[in-house]
């Protein structure tokens, strides 16, 4: 049977919630032609800080519900996983190959300039390229 799947790409959302100046995110909606699954990883690292309060998680999921609204209208969609990112693109993309579904041919996110995030940046592209096989477009 002939594989009918289109391409597709994935976004990881971190900092910038927004679709309109998203660079890397236009980058791969121009690419996949709007078809681009976005992820969010809500991790325990980051839900555990003391300056994120109740009100701060109420915003965040606002904010994350019409991000979501506006990912499907332009054709992409939004997941929300409650991991850390390494983690949860592991078992995102594990789930896809054990369901028979195709992976994505590239991730895209921005670029942050925190020395924490370049590291874990720097991370996750070398294991998407290594264990998956995926591109990454910052």
């Amino acid at each position: 049977m002939k594989n009918t799947h289109r391409p597709y790409g994935i976004h990881w959302f971190r900092r910038d919630l927004r679709v309109v100046s998203n660079p890397a995110l236009g980058q791969n909606f121009k690419k996949h032609e709007g078809r681009v699954v976005g992820v969010f990883f809500f991790d325990s690292e980051f839900l555990s800080r003391p300056d994120f309060s109740h009100n701060r998680f109420g915003f965040f999921l606002k904010t994350l519900k019409a991000l979501k609204e506006e990912m499907l209208e332009l054709g992409g969609d939004l997941l929300v996983l409650d991991s850390g990112p390494l983690e949860g693109f592991d078992r995102l993309f594990a789930g896809l190959l054990s369901a028979g579904s195709p992976l994505p041919l590239l991730c895209s996110f921005n670029r942050d300039y925190e020395p924490f995030a370049r590291t874990r940046d720097a991370s996750i592209q070398q294991f998407l390229s290594k264990k998956y096989d995926i591109e990454t477009l910052t």
